[in-house]
């Protein structure tokens, strides 16, 4: 099968479930997980230099960013190919608000029932997801996992909307012209940014700071389409990104020698450079396969309900903490990890799955992935 291009205005990659995208997402989950985790033991033992360990958190939240931008790219094009239309945005915004918005309300009113913040004028931001849009969070530790949720949304909400009306009006100049402004513009902005707080809570958690790690992930998708030998040449881009980003991690180690970097070439470039290393894995990565039926199921399990699992885990690791008290850190890590499971799954069965099975019911389809089956060329 050959791939089709959204230059020549055909359909999209070949579709179905990805083994090596569902992999990965596992594998950046538990890289957040046990950053976060180990860092309160780091803490509660007084261990030294384990905040480095925050970088393999980061590290696998910007590999969620490119793979949500990679997906969506991969949806927008599709619908560009069809016609834009208010239709099909609406069916687009709609299908991402349903995917984002549930569990995320579901336990923000947890938390705000049992947890309440100490500003309640807060909650207000957490619902419109302005708590961080150009500042540091109003709600400072109070669920502040949402930070990246709200990245998400304002690039749906503004990409989603401005890349079609673009392509409306001019075509592929205009939707590549939006694309572009969205890479340039954060980091323009981090350029001209003089922060008063901490790199990590001032600039990575701000919306119009991180929007461009999205867009890596659509001109990605785009890459793909119009550069179709990009997939034969995977292998030596795959070890390229690994170069890079394994050159990024030890260059922040050894001008840093801590997470919240201070020079102004990290805080502006760090990240850029580690999403460019894994850009250049990605094309790998939609190429690795597993034939063992058991393993695939687990993945693609974890792989469902990794989303639950990455908003409710910091609050399942603060109802732990009895344990690193009571001296018992592995008791604290097995409980934390299997409490954050359990509550992503309930939320999967219960909240994600029923909605998303039932979408095709009001009017909008299931989402395809735009992503390359290795058995599907000829």
């Amino acid at each position: 099968m050959q791939y089709k291009s959204f230059i020549n205005g055909d359909s999209s990659l070949p579709t179905g479930r990805n083994f090596g995208l569902d992999l990965f997402r596992v594998l950046a989950e538990f890289s957040v997980l046990l950053a976060h985790f180990m860092m309160w033991v780091a803490y509660a033992y007084e261990i030294e230099g384990m905040q480095f360990l925050l970088v393999i958190g980061a590290i696998g939240l910007e590999f969620f960013f490119v793979m949500s931008g990679f997906l969506i790219g991969g949806m927008l094009l599709d619908i560009t190919n069809k016609g834009v239309s208010v239709s099909r945005w609406a069916e687009f915004t709609i299908r991402r608000m349903l995917r984002v918005l549930p569990p995320y309300l579901v336990w923000l009113l947890v938390l705000w029932v049992f947890y309440p913040p100490e500003h309640q004028f807060s909650i207000f931001s957490f619902l419109t997801f302005t708590q961080n849009l150009a500042w540091a969070s109003v709600g400072g530790q109070w669920f502040d996992v949402s930070w990246s949720l709200s990245v998400e949304f304002w690039f749906y909400i503004g990409f989603g909307s401005l890349s079609l009306l673009a392509f409306r009006c001019a075509g592929k100049a205009g939707f590549m012209s939006v694309l572009t402004l969205f890479i340039i513009i954060p980091l323009i902005a981090r350029l001209a940014f003089h922060d008063t707080g901490g790199w990590d809570s001032s600039i990575r958690k701000v919306v119009v700071f991180q929007l461009d790690a999205i867009a890596y992930g659509v001109l990605l998708a785009y890459a793909l389409r119009r550069y179709t030998y990009i997939f034969e040449l995977r292998n030596y881009l795959a070890l390229a990104g690994v170069v890079i980003i394994s050159c990024a991690v030890g260059w922040w180690w050894v001008s840093e020698r801590q997470f919240d970097v201070e020079l102004a070439f990290n805080k502006i470039f760090i990240l850029n450079i580690i999403l460019l290393g894994l850009c250049l894995v990605f094309p790998w990565i939609l190429y690795v396969r597993c034939e063992r039926t058991r393993i695939v199921r687990v993945i693609t399990w974890l792989s469902d309900t990794s989303y639950a699992v990455y908003l409710v885990h910091l609050t399942v690791a603060g109802w732990c903490v009895w344990l690193l008290k009571a001296q018992q850190p592995v008791l604290f890590l097995l409980l934390a990890i299997g409490g954050s499971l359990a509550l992503g799954g309930l939320s999967w069965y219960f909240i994600e799955k029923p909605i998303l099975s039932r979408r095709h019911k009001i009017g909008f389809t299931r989402p395809t992935r735009p992503v390359l089956q290795p058995d599907q060329q000829t």
